[in-house]
């Protein structure tokens, strides 16, 4: 039986089938609107993996300041965010969004979105080079949030069907999780093409180059997205009809943009009311929160944490990082749509076992850590990898999570407002991720500089790895030679231990935080059928015979259909269902 379901999910998985009015979107579909990740992935990955670095060894910023100016922007774009949102959901009121639809029509802003991206890998150290890169990334966000959240609510849009959203969930996590291995190999070829400056082993116009190749990647996968999608409403002459329809009676209330944007911003605030959702919420911040942190301590981690016995320079470290989660993300993204779409696994059993992984990485981390000084370069080398190898199991397993269950959160609003606003939602889970970076950025970078890591530990730790392949010694050996006074001997150790303690107790906090919430977890296929037949029910009743009709579909509704929803919106059935309210 569990061999029929398996092969009969795959067949569906793997369907070229599309049918645009039953919601069947058709993988290769799937496919090119889930790929487009694999730019919002990769450009996260440069950010989370070099941007800290990049900053302090070749744009003269300290890591407090760093991390400040990172938060500033992302503080400026959390407004910004759900404004978007706003505007997308309410886009078929303008003719543009009647032509091109609510979503598909903001796919243009890729272009300016790729170009700010390449803005931000300029080396130009001193002066008012803060200020540049502050703005570099204001617009990169500005751009990027005109894309991200429109086509994030594409997939809840086109399909109500569990297995639909799951496939492009599914390839949405593939497609990022692709990415991540993807751009830290295309740095490390081109720091081969591009030398470093005298001395050093990492070349800053090498990340510029990847960040460019990366802005073309992202307009190809733009135009995947615009050609495999479509606008729900304009499909057909009925649903435009009734859309516009709508819009008329609307307009006849006389709603000013002012009011209408008041209104939006206080249903965003609504969303909280869904139980799911705020648990969705608090898995997603500590999801992210664990991966951003693990990969933008990583590269340093490898870096200084271990000297003087060993020293990774950050392009093997990025290789060390990378190449586990690209042959995860290759072997397990389908067999983990199925089981997504188990129903004795689904999404709670996953998040148990990715975070009770990455628990057992952070302690092991900490092991190697604090006995470093009794193992040799080789087997803290080898503990390092083997660790990254079992840490990338938890988080392949994790990572993709909040996205795949995403697609199925507005159904839950749904059945209490009775509309689709999928938007609103997307605008939340950006907002989210926004304040997500902001926390963990000002955290790492203030703990960083306090430890006295700067742009002077950074770089003899590069020229370390230089001395080290230039002159076939050891690391040990190379310490003594570049580092010459014992304030800065001092300073490299404090250092490490900060970034050591970050990697350790930062991380395995938050995956304890995580663990907590995953347990209670409601949300699985068996729920949402439920759910999802459900809304039909009243939706059926509500065209037929308006508020009388619900009320009794209400009231002939089985206890076990009551207590799911009940479970899910943590809102009573009697109460809040099909109200609108």
């Amino acid at each position: 039986m569990v061999g029929n379901e398996k092969i009969n999910f795959f067949r569906e998985f793997f369907s070229f089938k599309t049918n645009k009015a039953e919601g069947i979107i058709g993988f290769h579909r799937a496919l090119g609107i889930g790929s487009w990740d694999m730019f919002n992935g990769g450009t996260g990955g440069l950010i989370g993996s070099w941007l800290l670095y990049f900053m302090t060894s070749f744009g003269g910023v300290n890591p407090g300041l760093a991390a400040l100016l990172i938060s500033a922007r992302l503080v400026i774009d959390m407004f910004w965010a759900p404004a978007v949102a706003v505007i997308s959901d309410n886009f078929y009121r303008f003719a543009l969004g009647r032509k091109y639809g609510r979503r598909r029509f903001f796919l243009i802003f890729a272009i300016p979105t790729s170009i700010a991206f390449a803005a931000m890998w300029i080396p130009m150290a001193g002066g008012l080079s803060w200020l540049y890169y502050l703005v570099s990334f204001i617009l990169f966000d500005f751009c990027l949030d005109l894309v991200l959240i429109p086509w994030e609510a594409i997939p809840a849009e086109i399909t109500s069907t569990y297995t639909q959203r799951n496939i492009m969930g599914s390839i949405r996590m593939w497609a990022s999780g692709l990415a991540q291995p993807l751009i830290a190999f295309v740095p490390t070829l081109f720091m081969k093409l591009l030398p470093a400056e005298h001395g050093m082993q990492t070349s800053a116009w090498a990340l510029f180059a990847t960040a460019c190749i990366w802005g073309v990647i992202g307009i190809i996968f733009t135009l995947f997205v615009y050609f495999s999608s479509w606008d729900p409403i304009l499909i057909s002459k009925e649903k435009t009809e009734l859309m516009l329809r709508h819009l008329d009676e609307e307009r006849k209330r006389a709603k000013t943009p002012a009011r209408l944007f008041l209104e939006n911003i206080a249903n965003l605030l609504l969303t909280l009311r869904i139980k799911t959702f705020r648990k969705h919420l608090v898995l997603y911040f500590s999801t992210f929160g664990i991966i951003d942190s693990f990969t933008a301590i990583f590269v340093i981690f490898a870096t200084i944490s271990f000297l003087p016995t060993l020293t990774l320079d950050p392009a093997q470290a990025a290789l060390i990082l990378a190449t586990p989660l690209l042959i995860m993300t290759i072997a397990y993204t389908p067999f983990g749509a199925w089981l997504f779409n188990h129903p004795k696994i689904g999404p709670r059993l996953l998040y148990l076992i990715g975070f009770g992984i990455g628990i057992l990485s952070c302690i092991t981390y900490g092991i190697v850590y604090f006995t470093r000084g009794s193992l040799s370069e080789a087997q803290i080398t080898g503990l390092i990898i083997f660790t990254t190898c079992v840490f990338t199991v938890g988080r392949n397993i994790i990572g993709g999570l909040p996205w795949v269950v995403f697609p199925l959160i507005p159904d839950i609003d749904m059945i209490i407002h009775k509309e689709q606003r999928a938007g609103v939602f997307a605008g939340a889970m950006t907002f989210v991720r926004k304040f997500t970076n902001i926390v963990f950025n000002v955290v790492i970078g203030a703990v960083m500089g306090a430890a006295g890591y700067n742009q002077h530990v950074s770089n003899v730790a590069d020229k370390m790895s230089n001395y080290v392949q230039v002159h076939h010694v050891t690391t040990r050996q190379a310490f003594h030679h570049l580092v010459t006074s014992s304030t800065l001997e001092h300073q490299i150790q404090s250092a490490g231990f900060g970034i050591a303690m970050l990697m350790t107790f930062l991380v395995g906090g938050l995956i304890l935080i995580a663990l907590w919430n995953a347990f209670t977890f409601k949300l699985n296929s068996k729920t949402h059928a439920i759910l999802v037949e459900e809304i039909s029910r009243l939706q059926k009743a509500d065209s037929i015979g308006g508020e009388v009709a619900v009320k009794n579909a209400k009231e002939s509704a089985d206890l076990k259909t009551k207590q799911t929803i009940e479970a899910l919106s943590g809102l009573n059935y009697d109460k809040y269902v099909w109200t609108g309210k």
